[in-house]
């Protein structure tokens, strides 16, 4: 019985203790909020640097305005107005036409041999041209028939290059047709060789002709110059 009494006493001391020691404690650290308050405002916390915000987009401006009255084009230049004209240089003046001198006294027959020799040229080129016309006419028969010869050969190539047995037979007309042609072609060469030879001889006949008439003409103009000497 003592003992428990001593228990309850010693308990009773020691919740006592205890509660005292609380109402103690308190009043000690009442003061730290205040220094620490004291610390904030004697030292303020550095402020971070504004860091600058970026620029707002600028809103895109539309290429053309619609309905916008269209500019009024530019007046053309004075000088593609009116091209310059190029500068025009006189004309030269026409040559002047040799004054022909008229043949005086025995000179004068002289004449007869110029009459002469125009009679001739104008026979040569009638000469020239009826056997221009003749040899022409031969010549161009032969390179008729040259073509002939190649396109018929161009055709035998490309029979040549398919069936021969299907074109065995067209090719043989071919070449057969390509032998008659250059037979003919042989025999206008013999044709030109004759129409050459014939007018070489037909030269050597006017040429005797035109010696003897030559020969005559001026021993008729030497006989009228003597004359008029007389």
């Amino acid at each position: 019985m003592k003992k428990i009494i001593f228990i309850l006493m010693f308990m009773m001391g020691a919740v006592a203790v205890a509660g005292s020691a609380e109402n103690k404690a308190p009043q000690a650290p009442a003061k730290q909020p205040v220094k620490q308050q004291v610390t904030e405002q004697a030292a303020p916390k550095a402020q971070e640097p504004a860091v600058p915000e970026p620029p707002a987009a600028v809103p895109e401006v539309p290429s053309a305005v619609p309905n916008a009255v269209p500019a009024a084009p530019e007046a053309p230049a004075a000088a593609d107005a009116a091209p310059a004209q190029p500068e025009t240089l006189p004309t030269p003046p026409a040559p002047a036409a040799p004054v022909e001198e008229k043949p005086l006294g025995c000179v004068i027959h002289l004449s007869d041999l110029v009459s002469y020799y125009e009679k001739e040229i104008t026979s040569m080129k009638g000469m020239i041209q009826r056997w221009n016309d003749k040899v022409g006419y031969t010549l161009k028969k032969q390179q008729d028939y040259e073509k002939q010869i190649l396109a018929i050969g161009k055709e035998i190539d490309d029979l040549s290059q398919g069936d021969e047995k299907k074109s065995k037979k067209e090719i043989a007309r071919l070449q057969k047709q390509s032998a008659r042609i250059s037979k003919d072609i042989k025999g206008l060469g013999k044709e030109l060789k004759a129409h050459c030879k014939e007018l070489a001889a037909e030269l050597k006949a006017v040429s005797k002709e035109s010696q003897a008439a030559m020969k005559e003409k001026f021993r008729s103009v030497m006989r009228d110059v003597q004359e008029t000497l007389n």
